[in-house]
C-alpha cells in the first residue's frame, strides 16, 4: 500500500536473510504472482478483473475517490473483500505480518503477530468516519503499531498498548549533500539569489495554495525563485498568478531527476495542511538542502530550528510570507543550516538504522505471540 517504501524495506530485509512476501492489489496488467527482483509479490485481483483499477494506484485511494467517483466507489467493496482474502492467504504463509495501512490487517488470523504501520488518514479522520471505526478497531487486535509521528503516536495508544514512532528511511548514498545550481541554467530562476522548493502533489492538502498566497506579500526587491515540482489541480492558479519571473513548474519527475533540484535549492518549504511523516524533507535533509514548513507533526520530529532549518506558526499567508523573508536576509547562516541537514539524515534517518530497528520491533512481536 505504500510503494516505493515497501519496497525498499522489503529489499533490505532480503539483503539481511529475511524472507518476503508483498501482498499488493493488482492494477489489471500484472499476473496474480510475479517475482519483482528478489522480491515475491502475490498481486490479488478484484472486480472487474483483468481491468485497469481506478481505485488504488495513481495518486491513492482518497483522492482517486474524489477523482473518479463512479469507477473507484464501483471498486471500493470487492477491492476490501480481496483485501481480507490477502490478508488470510499472508497469515498462512507468515510467521509475521506487517500492514501498511491499517485496514489492511483486517483479514490477518489472529493467531499471527501483526504489525500495523498508522500513516495519517486511517486514524486522523480524513479517510471518513467508516475508515477511521474500522481502523481503531484493527488497532486492538495488532501485535504492534509503528506510528509515523508522535500525534499519531498518542492516538494509536488509545487503541493498542505498544506503539513505536519509527517513519521511513533514506538511502545516503542516493541523496548526497551537495549544492550545484547548473540544473537551473537557462531557466528564468538561474540568476535569482535566493532559490525555493516545493515537492508535492499541488493541492490544498500539500499547501500549494498557501504558498502561493505567501508569494505575493514577498517584497518585490527579494531576488528569489520556487521551484515547484508535482502536478495537481493547483497548477492553472500558480500558472496564472502572475509570478513568471519567480516561478519555474517542472511537472512530476521521477525520483532521480528532483535530486538535482534539491542540490540547487537553498530551501525546502512544506506548507502542507497534514503530513505524516514527509518523504520529502528527509530527501531534502540529506541533500544538506534545509527546511522551513509550517509547524506541523511529522516535521515538528525532523526540524530544530535555527539548527536545520525553521518552522512558523500562524496559517495566514502573511506568517509564512515572514517566514521566507526572514531565511532570505539570514543568507549568512545558510551554510551552516546545510551541514546540519546533512548530520541530522546521518544521524537519525539512514535506511540501515531504520531497518535496525524493523528489525528489533518484528523480533518482539514474535516473541510476544
Amino acid at each position: 500500500m505504500a510503494g516505493h517504501f515497501v519496497q525498499t524495506l522489503a529489499l533490505h530485509l532480503i539483503e539481511r536473510g529475511h524472507d518476503v512476501n508483498v501482498w499488493a492489489p493488482n492494477d489489471g496488467q500484472h499476473s496474480e504472482y510475479r517475482q519483482e527482483g528478489p522480491i515475491q509479490v502475490h498481486r490479488f485481483d478484484y472486480f472487474p478483473k483483468g481491468q485497469q483499477k481506478k481505485l488504488v494506484y495513481g495518486q491513492g485511494i482518497l483522492p482517486n475517490l474524489k477523482a473518479h467517483p463512479a469507477k473507484a466507489t464501483l471498486e471500493l467493496a470487492p477491492f476490501v473483500r480481496a483485501l481480507n482474502f490477502a490478508g488470510k492467504e499472508a497469515g498462512k504463509h507468515c510467521d509475521l505480518v506487517h500492514a501498511h495501512w491499517t485496514v489492511s490487517g483486517r483479514g490477518v488470523p489472529r493467531t499471527v503477530p501483526l504489525v500495523i504501520s498508522a500513516r495519517g488518514s486511517d486514524l486522523s479522520g480524513a479517510g471518513g468516519p467508516i475508515v477511521q471505526r474500522a481502523s481503531q478497531h484493527i488497532l486492538k487486535r495488532a501485535t504492534v503499531v509503528i506510528a509515523e509521528n508522535n500525534q499519531l503516536a498518542e492516538t494509536a495508544r488509545q487503541h493498542c498498548e505498544h506503539v513505536h514512532v519509527l517513519g521511513n528511511g533514506v538511502s545516503l548514498n542516493t541523496y548526497r549533500a551537495n549544492h550545484d545550481r547548473s540544473i537551473l541554467q537557462g531557466t528564468p530562476l538561474g540568476d535569482k539569489k535566493t532559490i525555493f522548493l516545493f515537492v508535492g502533489r499541488l493541492s490544498q492538502v500539500k499547501g500549494a495554495d498557501r504558498l502561493i498566497n505567501a508569494l505575493s506579500h514577498l517584497k518585490n526587491d527579494q531576488d528569489w525563485g520556487v521551484v515547484f515540482i508535482g502536478e495537481g489541480p493547483l497548477r492553472s492558479v500558480i500558472s496564472s498568478a502572475g509570478l513568471d519571473n519567480h516561478v519555474l513548474l517542472t511537472g512530476e519527475l521521477p525520483t532521480k531527476e528532483v535530486i538535482p533540484y534539491y542540490h540547487a535549492a537553498d530551501a525546502l518549504v512544506v506548507t502542507s495542511r497534514y503530513e505524516g511523516r514527509p518523504n520529502n524533507v528527509m530527501e531534502a535533509l540529506a541533500c544538506g538542502l534545509p527546511v522551513v514548513s509550517v509547524d506541523i507533526p511529522g516535521v515538528q520530529e525532523m526540524i530544530e530550528p535555527g539548527f536545520n532549518g525553521f518552522l512558523f506558526e500562524g496559517k495566514r499567508s502573511e506568517d509564512l510570507a515572514r517566514g521566507l523573508s526572514n531565511f532570505i536576509t539570514n543568507e549568512h547562516a545558510w551554510p551552516t543550516l546545510r551541514a546540519n541537514a546533512r548530520r541530522f539524515a546521518e544521524k537519525h534517518l539512514d535506511w540501515e538504522k531504520v531497518v535496525d530497528a524493523y528489525e528489533h520491533i518484528y523480533r518482539k512481536a514474535i516473541q510476544a505471540c
